[in-house]
């Protein structure tokens, strides 16, 4: 295969043509290698080809280099395993990329890792798309992250599995949304 300096001068073309094999076969320091103009040329199938195991490898700056159409087209195992760290590092862009299946991919430890910032760039339409458990796993402070534009969205199923605490600032938060209106 390639060597972590070879992985560094491959071209455009030879990007765009590595197959599953040679995807899957890629080392954590060979897929550390990777520029993020290299990262941005992966389609659909080769961001597919990743093995969930392989997701932990990628740096920060790789991560943030990431398309919304290639966030979008990581499987929901691949997103379960991108790591606390990794998640925190997720930008609006990527955020509002997330699909249904995506969103409920994330665990406990994942929901809890993401910052205010992160969830106040959720799509209102997205808000739905969290489980019972995962609604349960937002922190006070991530419940004040929600945006008056966001806190409508969250559905009478939802709403009960909120810790009764946090129920009530979203309340008030909805009430004060309401009078502004």
């Amino acid at each position: 295969m390639y060597t972590s300096q070879k992985i560094k001068s491959l071209t455009e073309k030879k990007i765009k043509s590595l197959t599953e094999k040679e995807i899957q076969s890629l080392s954590l320091e060979q897929i550390r290698a990777l520029a993020p103009w290299q990262i941005r040329l992966f389609t659909s199938d080769q961001i597919s080809w990743f093995r969930p195991s392989q997701i932990t490898n990628f740096t920060k700056i790789q991560i943030q280099t990431f398309t919304k159409e290639q966030i979008s087209w990581f499987t929901p195992s691949q997103i379960a395993q991108f790591t606390s760290d990794q998640i925190s590092w997720f930008e609006w862009w990527q955020i509002q990329a997330l699909t249904k299946n995506q969103i409920q991919s994330f665990s406990h430890a994942d929901i809890s890792s993401f910052t205010s910032d992160q969830i106040s760039w959720f799509r209102p339409s997205q808000i739905v798309e969290f489980t019972k458990n995962q609604i349960q796993s937002f922190t006070e402070e991530q419940i004040q992250a929600f945006t008056i534009e966001q806190i409508p969205y969250f559905t009478p199923e939802q709403i009960p599995h909120l810790h009764q605490n946090k129920f009530i600032f979203l309340q008030q938060n909805n009430e004060k949304f309401l009078r502004e209106k």
